[in-house]
């Protein structure tokens, strides 16, 4: 994953975040695009969770399970040492009146699970489900990069109110299930009481009783990736100048602006206020 000019290098990212449309334009040498327009991996280089899929042809989806020892021990030893992508979409909502307008992107996010301030979280909680797993016991480890992101949305909308989400932000690494999060949704409870109160507290005693649910929300500083290269960017803009150069030597006629690539910052595109 490549980083824009007066970024920190990939080696210090601990967080990268890169809109998906930037992403397919240039995306790393881990991913190979396949004839059914899906990217395809190698899981034994990089970890991908995609809920749906989506983009992503050979993702993990959203839940990782395994039973068996040397098989969390490979699982643990890819998540502490190989990089790791989601696809995630950030979005506001804000009401006014009658109406609800929605601000939403749809990004791919980067993890960069070598860092040290990474791995010791990710470590410590994975150390816990070894344990667990050593015993015969079920757990339920949930990584979610949500906190994270949010907070660096919300930044991108400042003195704007509104209520932030990121869908897809979460993984699961179990050798049980999942954790039903609609059970523990206080909103949800208001909105469809009768039936929480059916199957709510049932689930929810059941759950307690049988898995040992591990919360792991990852803490991390977030950083926009623009998802092309510094060295490729400075490559196009001589490949336009020589060209523009050798337009005018040639007598050739041309715009009286050479036609440069855009400005690349460390910010993405303004979001489209009112979009709903």
């Amino acid at each position: 994953m490549s980083v824009t000019p007066g970024t920190q290098s990939s080696e210090q990212i601990q967080i990268g975040v890169t809109l998906l449309e930037r992403f397919l334009e240039c995306t790393p040498q881990y991913f190979q695009a396949g004839p059914d327009g899906k990217l395809h991996h190698d899981p034994r280089k990089v970890n991908v969770f995609a809920h749906g899929r989506k983009i992503f042809a050979d993702s993990y989806g959203g839940e990782l399970t395994m039973d068996d020892p040397s098989e969390f021990a490979m699982v643990k030893h890819r998540l502490l040492t190989q990089p790791t992508f989601l696809q995630v979409t950030l979005k506001k909502e804000k009401k006014s009146g009658n109406t609800r307008y929605i601000t939403r992107g749809n990004f791919v996010i980067f993890l960069n699970n070598t860092h040290p301030f990474i791995q010791q979280q990710l470590r410590e909680k994975l150390d816990q489900c070894e344990q667990l797993l050593s015993a015969d016991k079920n757990f339920a480890l949930e990584i979610d990069l949500g906190p994270a992101l949010k907070a660096w949305y919300k930044t991108r909308f400042a003195h704007i109110s509104g209520s932030y989400s990121a869908d897809g932000s979460n993984f699961c690494i179990t050798n049980f299930s999942q954790k039903c999060h609609e059970c523990y949704n206080p909103i949800l409870w208001i909105g469809c009481l009768p039936f929480m109160l059916l199957f709510g507290p049932p689930y929810c005693i059941y759950r307690a009783a049988k898995v040992n649910d591990l919360d792991c929300p990852v803490r991390a500083n977030v950083t926009y990736l623009e998802g092309v290269s510094a060295a490729e960017r400075h490559q196009l803009a001589v490949m336009l100048a020589q060209a523009y150069v050798q337009g005018l030597n040639a007598g050739t006629a041309v715009q009286s602006t050479p036609n440069l690539p855009p400005p690349y910052t460390d910010n993405p595109p303004p979001p489209a206020y009112g979009q709903i």
